[in-house]
């Protein structure tokens, strides 16, 4: 399996990295090595988390990591190999983020 990340996702995951480590760089580098590895199990296991409540369809997963919800879609490829991929309108939903920030 492949991870493809959206620019959505990369822009997001980057501005919680920055947030982060004005208060504490260190913890900050400890959360996103932490982050990167939990995406790289998806590859492996891409069906490991459960289905979205809210759309309810077998290829749109979600996984739980601190207070930030990825969700992510399996799509196969040509190759009838699957593909795990970040969408860009189903990306990282960081709702705890944006509530602390004031962007919602």
């Amino acid at each position: 399996m492949k991870v493809i990340w959206s620019e959505l996702a990369i822009e997001r995951t980057t501005e919680i990295v920055k947030y982060m480590a004005q208060e504490n760089p260190a913890a900050a580098e400890r959360w996103v090595e932490a982050f990167f590895d939990r995406v790289k199990q998806l590859a492996d296991f891409p069906k490991s988390g459960r289905r979205v409540p809210e759309i309810d369809r077998p290829n749109v997963r979600e996984i739980f990591f601190h207070n930030y919800r990825l969700i992510v879609t399996i799509q196969p490829q040509r190759s009838q190999r699957k593909n795990l991929r970040l969408l860009e309108s189903l990306f990282l939903y960081m709702e705890h983020f944006f509530l602390i920030k004031g962007f919602v």
